[in-house]
């Protein structure tokens, strides 16, 4: 039986749990548990995932250059190498947390507590592996800016700035949730949101790198999956991000600041900081949603458009 990092915890048996459910929890508990320094927080799960994704995105860059002849020497074999740890990483992800929410009501604010022993492990573990994912990438865009600017102090771009914000700001959310022991389901539903278009956005931005390289623009499966991957990533985009989006997250920012479940297990800043958050985010996203709106009115009239 998965055994919780929490103290206080249901009974319910493991047996619950789909079989993903029991393997994210026998992962998680075969990595040696320690904690962040000078803290009781876990932390020994966000450090083996980070690492197996920088392993992804190194052997990923290898395959790429080795057996599909993408070239060694430029930015685009990096940049679709880039694409694959975060096409895994949604992979492995959403099928959690999809399992989580099936197995148990959305409660914004409800304290973990209230969930079996085998539910929190699993939770735990997708939370840090999302915020390993949110560290992997941090250090290669560090490593990309260093590259660029030809020394030890990174140039960054405002897009990498960008980028950089919202992992912080998504890995402190993240781990206040699991400080809190609150909080996490709110966390988890904008994860889902954000991460089920993911690998379809990625594997998009790698067509389009491989569309400029002459080892790759003439093979038919490539402007076969061009002409399939852009409107369907972009109706799913729209889909989330506008129609189902919104509400849920009404919601969960009605049980942020409304709820005295809220009031009783998360301080009022914390609540705030996160409903600022959730809504940035959202409101980051419009741009992507009007580049796929234009790539489904293109796709529509029978115009080849692809670019966001």
């Amino acid at each position: 039986m998965c055994k919780s990092d929490s103290s206080s915890s249901s009974s319910t048996s493991t047996g619950e749990l789909p079989a993903y459910g029991k393997f994210v929890c026998k992962v998680y508990h075969a990595i040696p548990k320690f904690n962040f320094p000078f803290t009781n927080l876990p932390f020994s799960f966000v450090l083996f995932s980070a690492a197996f994704l920088v392993t992804v995105r190194i052997l990923s860059n290898k395959v790429l250059e080795t057996v599909f002849g993408w070239p060694s020497d430029g930015t685009v074999t990096d940049r679709a190498a880039s694409s694959i740890p975060a096409i895994v990483h949604s992979s492995l992800l959403c099928p959690g947390l999809f399992i989580a929410f099936i197995a148990k009501r959305y409660a914004p604010t409800e304290h973990i507590s209230k969930a079996s022993a085998a539910w929190q492990d699993m939770v735990n573990a997708l939370l840090q592996f999302c915020t390993g994912y949110m560290l992997n990438d941090t250090i290669f865009l560090i490593y990309r800016a260093q590259q660029a600017a030809g020394s030890i102090l990174p140039h960054f771009e405002f897009e990498d700035i960008l980028f950089l914000g919202h992992h912080a700001v998504t890995s402190i959310y993240m781990t206040q949730t699991r400080v809190y022991k609150a909080g996490h389901m709110s966390a988890m539903m904008c994860m889902l949101l954000g991460e089920l278009s993911n690998p379809l956005h990625n594997t998009y931005l790698v067509l389009e790198l491989a569309s400029g390289l002459d080892c790759c623009k003439d093979g038919p499966n490539l402007q076969l999956a061009r002409t399939i991957i852009p409107p369907l990533f972009s109706a799913v985009y729209i889909f989330f991000r506008v129609i189902v989006g919104p509400p849920v997250l009404a919601y969960t920012t009605y049980d942020l600041l409304m709820n005295k479940q809220g009031r009783e297990n998360l301080p009022l800043s914390i609540r705030l900081f996160w409903v600022a958050m959730i809504w940035a985010v959202m409101v980051g996203s419009i741009p992507e949603v009007l580049g796929c709106k234009s790539i489904l009115e293109a796709y529509l009239t029978g115009q080849q458009e692809h670019e966001l």
